[in-house]
């Protein structure tokens, strides 16, 4: 309906809204974009043909999750997104935070005190907890070289699966003429699977 910024250094805000003569109309504001903290809880007005005054919004204490990411052979690898998930109070898991790791592999984002987990190239780190005692949590990962085979069952003999697709979070492989693959994999929880090519 209506959007404004708020001062810088103070946080203040005014809003136009339209009022209700007979019977107040209802809004519910909320804060985004602060200082890259999620949207912050929305709050219920009612207005009706008188100003209302402050109408402050609580955003929540929070503090830092930084890492860097590189290869098992120490190469930092820039431009790759972080994903910091949470799990609302309505059980619906929301991005709290992402961003891109720079030239050096490092990124930081700012998150609310909770619990959260983290996802990059599709591999998942949990129990992350930034609170008021341990406002920067630290979370380095390492991106690693996984080898392996796709096998498919004859009945009576198990062969190697010739140009099956591996897949691995956010990479993909395809494997050789005995089913051998290759893939990089980030630290952490990772899903694999694999499908095969037309020829099997």
């Amino acid at each position: 309906v209506a959007s404004t910024t708020a001062a810088a250094g103070t946080g203040t805000y005014t809003l136009t809204l339209f009022g209700g003569t007979h019977t107040a109309l209802s809004y519910k504001i909320s804060a985004t974009n602060v200082t890259d903290f999620p949207d912050v809880a929305k709050v219920s007005i009612a207005v009706s043909s008188a100003n209302l005054a402050n109408q402050n919004i609580a955003v929540t204490p929070g503090g830092l999750i930084l890492g860097r990411i590189q290869t098992e052979g120490k190469t930092d690898l820039p431009g790759i997104t972080v994903y910091i998930f949470g799990t609302a109070a309505d059980g619906i898991i929301d991005t709290v935070n992402s961003g891109v790791t720079d030239a050096t592999g490092s990124y930081t984002l700012q998150v609310p005190n909770g619990t959260y987990f983290m996802m990059v190239n599709g591999a998942v780190t949990d129990g992350i907890t930034v609170s008021a005692a341990a406002p920067t949590v630290s979370k380095n990962l390492t991106q690693f070289s996984m080898t392996g085979q796709v096998s498919k069952n004859l009945g009576t003999t198990t062969t190697g699966a010739s140009g099956a697709t591996v897949y691995a979070g956010f990479q993909t492989a395809t494997a050789s003429s005995l089913g051998v693959y290759t893939i990089n994999v980030m630290e952490g929880k990772n899903w694999i699977c694999a499908s095969p090519s037309a020829a099997n």
